[in-house]
């Protein structure tokens, strides 16, 4: 019987990490939040095999949300998550047997 976890793929502050997908997995992103403490509007992303697939702009002082993604990510792919300094990010979703 297939598996699946909860996970939290990635959680940065001004910085980028990756998340490689292990053999015999796949990753579905559900939900990317970012928080921005600046007083400049600044960016979140996510990156799938370094090709943008989502991005996020956050206005001075705010958190932005978003739901019901579903950024899929196959054995041996990497998503890589990013925030601009000083906003953080979390991706989080599910880790599924393929």
């Amino acid at each position: 019987m297939p598996t699946a976890y909860s996970r939290r793929f990635a959680l940065v502050t001004g910085a980028s990490q990756d998340f490689l997908v292990p053999p015999g997995k796949r990753a579905i992103v559900k939900c990317f939040t970012g928080f921005n403490p600046s007083a400049s509007q600044l960016a979140a992303a996510i990156l799938l095999q370094s090709v943008p697939v989502l991005s996020i702009t956050m206005n001075a002082g705010v958190g932005t949300e978003r739901t019901n993604l579903m950024i899929v990510a196959e054995a041996g792919e990497t998503l890589r998550t990013l925030a601009t300094n000083p906003c953080s990010a979390q991706a989080s979703g599910y880790l599924l047997d393929a």
